[in-house]
Order: structure tokens, then sequence, then C-alpha cells
């Protein structure tokens, strides 16, 4: 498992580098966020140019895939459930790399972002709701809000589809699995030494968790 999280790990840092640096990477992405315009602003407090703002969230939402994808897959292993989380870690994954890897431009990278984030937010809710403790310390409901909002609803809920499609896909051949996992007496101490521990060492160690991707 280490060999493929590792090498995922890397795929996802070159799509993102690749897209990312090139030359006109934000042409059709600001293009889209003066569109939806009249509904960004409220995301912004301040004023200040916020056409340029979302370009750094978007660019920030899109950077964050490969380090949340490393580090979440890190904790899971410490906390002995990555036998249940990785499948799903691997689906979102494989929803940002997409068909065609270093092809996308910035706006459909930022689509295949949104499908990754939001399959780390449903994944959070359901390990929090299987121990009463999420796999990671992050919210990440808002700042996909904002990402939905620059997307579109129509097309942003085709892609909410797919990734609910996929969790009870995935969640179903788990199913026992999970049982097992978070009822074994090794994964029950773990989760409780994390919850009298906090957060603290996640934080020093992974500090993107820290940051609002919004407000960074």
């Amino acid at each position: 498992m280490h060999l493929i999280v590792a090498d995922t790990t890397r795929l996802l840092e070159k799509q993102v580098s690749e897209c990312l640096n090139k030359t006109d990477a934000d042409t059709a992405i600001t293009s889209l966020i003066t569109e939806r315009m009249p509904l960004l602003g409220a995301f912004f407090d301040g004023g200040g140019d916020v056409p340029l703002q979302t370009v750094r969230v978007v660019h920030a939402y899109i950077a964050a895939v490969p380090l949340y994808f490393s580090a979440l897959s890190t904790l899971a292993e410490m906390d002995n459930i990555s036998d249940y989380t990785h499948a799903f870690l691997m689906d979102a994954a494989h929803f940002f790399l997409g068909d065609e890897p270093n092809q996308q431009t910035v706006v459909d990278l930022l689509r295949q972002a949104y499908l990754f984030h939001r399959m780390i937010e449903e994944l959070n809710d359901r390990v929090a709701l299987e121990r009463q403790l999420p796999l990671a310390p992050i919210d990440l409901a808002y700042t996909n809000l904002v990402a939905h909002t620059i997307i579109g609803d129509d097309e942003a809920n085709l892609l909410d589809q797919d990734v609910l499609i996929k969790l009870e896909l995935t969640n179903v051949k788990l199913a026992n699995t999970a049982e097992i996992i978070f009822q074994n007496p090794a994964t029950k101490a773990l989760t409780e030494q994390r919850r009298d521990s906090g957060w603290q060492d996640v934080y020093e160690k992974w500090p993107v968790l820290r940051k609002d991707i919004i407000t960074a």
C-alpha cells in the first residue's frame, strides 16, 4: 500500500504542476469566474480584487489535492483504518487524474478537484460516523461550496451525483470490512489515543490541514 500511495501522490503532483504552470493556464478559469462574479463576492470579505482572489483559491484548491491524499493516507495507516479508507482515497485520486492525465485545463482540473474534495468530505463524515472521530481535522463543506458556485449548480450537482454513486458502490464492497476494522480493539485503542491527544501533532506534520483554503 505504501508504494501505491507514493506513486499516486507523484501522479497527482505531476498533474497539478503541469496544469498550473502552463503559460495560459488562467485564461479559461478567469472567464468562468467573471461569469460567476454576482455570486462570488459574498465569499470574500473586505472587497479587493475578487476575480484575482478567486483564481488564487482555485489554485490552492487544486494544489491541496496531493497534500490531502498523502496526509490522509498516512493518518489512516497510523490509526489502523487504512484497509477501510484506502479504496475511497484511491477513488478520489482517480477522480482527480481523470481519463487523460496531464491534458486538462485549469477549468477541467477544478471540476476534478471538486470530485476529489467532495469524496474526501464524505469519507471524513463516514469515518466520524463509524468511530465518532473524523479521519482528519478538516471541514471542506464551505470550500466545496465556493468551488460548487464557480463550477455552476447544474454541473456541480451532476458531479455530486458521481461522488455519491461511487461512494455507495465502494461502501457496499467494504461493509463487512468496516465492522471488522472499527470494532477491532487495537483500532479502538488508537482512536481513544487520538481523541485524548488531539490533533496538534497532525497540524505540525501537515500544516495544510490547519489552513483554510479560502483564506490561505
